[in-house]
């Protein structure tokens, strides 16, 4: 964490340094910072570039064997939009600026659902759904001291309500967010301290005025990917969230991404997506933090087709071709810059292709288990709200964790219970087996002496009713 700090202060020194008194913010765009603070870490930071190796040699060996971790079961991740902007966006009249804010960014309501039913629409073949987080972490206090409290609206002549899911900030600088700049960063996270250490975990969505990249280029949005950030977030421009489709006219969005797929290409990193383009000028994918975006479904290409922002396609044909200078591409892909009436299924392909929805469900269960985990969905709120349709608990669940998921020959793994959810009542558990490929016994530690891909599934019992986890995957 300090190592990464420091880099940040340094980066924001220099560029200050250089640009002097010269314009900082360029015209917002509805690109992506994500790469190039991905590539800028790769390249500064040993102990990051090795855990992204890490994880990209385990994601290689999950994709080969085609397996997912969710093909029984969805994986639910409780959801915070956290609304930012500066004070000289809000001229109206009501007794507080937090009201305004939701009032002209949510439209009375419709337009952060309208954004979470894009999510889960484009997300749904990923076997990944995002539901608005219930319940606020103790750490935060909506309402001023009411731990875990969220803030309370009100317009000054109507009854006031509670913002479930969704908060609201007034700041002079915050509107305006880098995700590199430390010091934006620690101040982001004393007046929103959400995902601290020993609480609930939610996927925050920061809606703010402008994305700053760390060329301090103003871009669409920028998010976290894979492993090892401490601000392991996505942030995205207040234009983009909502979807003119199901309002049209109802609320003002940037021109090319009206239909809220600006923030479903941000969350795609967030699951470890990375540009269909992510090659340089030559195509070459072994450069530092240039290797391609992993996935043999979408050809790697040279650029993006930012400037193919037209009418949607009726097929292939863009003018630019595949890396193996194979025929035009689709550019309807979610990883691409297409604007986002391109974002459609074509010839049959789809805007996130298979490789894709297999790698973001595998990703979910190897790094974002904290988040879907059935006590982190109890604590926040989500398992028993609309989230889940008709959702009546009929036996009981368990979940489980391993303190490795990646190990050599010969090393020892140890699995240990997550939480356990809806124990019939009176009862009390009498068994549980971990099953490791051949071997199964009660004992939670085994020894791994062959390379291979090990499923391992756990097995809890009362007597009177069985619970039988989703599979995890060990590879050696």
């Amino acid at each position: 964490m300090y190592y990464l700090l420091s880099w940040r202060r340094w980066l924001s020194f220099l560029v200050l340094l250089i640009l002097g008194g010269l314009p900082l913010i360029s015209q917002a765009q509805t690109s992506c910072g994500t790469s190039e603070a991905h590539r800028f870490r790769m390249l500064h930071d040993a102990e990051f570039r090795q855990q992204i190796h890490q994880l990209e040699e385990q994601m290689a060996r999950l994709q080969q064997t085609g397996s997912r971790s969710a093909v029984n079961g969805i994986y639910r991740i409780p959801v915070v939009f956290h609304i930012i902007t500066n004070p000289i966006n809000l001229t109206g009249n009501y007794s507080s600026p937090e009201y305004e804010m939701y009032t002209k960014y949510n439209n009375g309501w419709s337009r952060i659902q309208d954004q979470l039913d894009r999510l889960n629409d484009e997300f749904a073949s990923s076997n990944i759904q995002f539901c608005l987080a219930q319940k606020a972490p103790e750490s935060y206090q909506g309402v001023a001291g009411v731990p875990g409290s969220w803030q309370e609206l009100s317009d000054g002549i109507n009854p006031s309500f509670t913002s479930v899911g969704v908060t609201y900030t007034v700041h002079n600088s915050l509107g305006n967010f880098q995700a590199s700049d430390a010091v934006q960063v620690a101040a982001m996270e004393a007046i929103l301290p959400f995902n601290q250490p020993q609480e609930n975990h939610y996927l925050d969505i920061y809606v703010v005025d402008q994305v700053i990249n760390v060329s301090y280029q103003s871009v669409g949005g920028e998010s976290s990917y894979g492993v090892g950030y401490p601000f392991d977030d996505v942030t995205v421009i207040s234009g983009s969230v909502g979807n003119e489709d199901v309002n049209p006219g109802a609320y003002s969005l940037t021109p090319g991404a009206t239909q809220g797929k600006l923030l479903v290409h941000e969350v795609g990193h967030w699951l470890l997506l990375k540009h269909v383009f992510e090659v340089d000028e030559e195509c070459n994918a072994t450069a530092v933090g240039m290797t391609g975006d992993h996935l043999p479904g979408t050809p790697s290409q040279q650029e993006s087709h930012m400037n193919y922002p037209g009418t949607p396609p009726a097929g292939i044909g863009s003018g630019i071709t595949s890396c193996n200078g194979s025929s035009p591409l689709y550019f309807n892909n979610h990883m691409d810059y297409t604007s986002d009436i391109n974002k459609i299924t074509i010839n049959g392909v789809k805007s996130f292709v298979t490789d894709q929805n297999n790698r973001m469900n595998n990703f979910a269960g190897v790094a974002r288990t904290q988040w879907f985990s059935v006590l982190n969905r109890i604590q926040t709120g989500i398992e028993t709200t609309g989230c889940i349709p008709n959702y009546t608990p009929q036996n009981f669940t368990a979940e489980f964790t391993a303190d490795r998921l990646t190990l050599c020959a010969g090393e020892e793994v140890s699995f240990s219970g997550m939480g356990i959810d809806h124990l019939p009542a009176n009862s009390q558990i009498t068994g549980w087996t971990f099953t490791f490929t051949e071997t199964s016994g009660a004992t939670s530690a085994q020894t791994v002496n062959y390379g291979g891909n090990y499923p391992v599934t756990f097995t809890l019992s009362t007597g009177e009713a069985t619970s039988l986890v989703p599979t995890r995957y060990l590879l050696l």
